[in-house]
């Protein structure tokens, strides 16, 4: 039933509180971290957005994954979506924030540009 922070109660809570004070105020505030952050929450919507068909089509084909449409095939391929054991939205929804959950940052980016059509 404990919800707090195991490092807030220990000896050690008081250093650490000031090591993410300053993290906070100085590490996050900084122009490159800001400008990542920014790129990775657009490549994570832009991701979302674009493999989001995929898993409409395969609901609209009673979740049969060889009845996809050619462009949404094509998806499948190119960005080795596993498709497997989907038989409702909730299992796909938990297989499509497995995939996101499961990118690199450097895959992310790629898959962005992919589903976005930049180049």
């Amino acid at each position: 039933q404990f919800s707090g922070e195991l490092i807030a109660v220990s000896d050690k809570g008081a250093a650490f509180e000031q090591i993410k004070h300053t993290a906070q105020n100085r590490l996050f505030i900084a122009p490159r971290k800001t400008k990542l952050e920014i790129q990775g929450r657009n490549a994570i919507r832009t991701v979302l957005e674009g493999v989001l068909p995929v898993y409409e089509a395969l609901a609209q084909n009673g979740w049969d994954r060889h009845a996809l449409p050619d462009y949404e095939a094509q998806l499948v391929r190119a960005l080795s979506l596993d498709l497997r054991g989907f038989d409702d939205g909730y299992s796909a929804l938990h297989g499509m924030s497995d995939f996101i959950s499961g990118m690199t940052d450097r895959y992310a980016l790629e898959a962005a540009r992919l589903v976005s059509g930049v180049a």
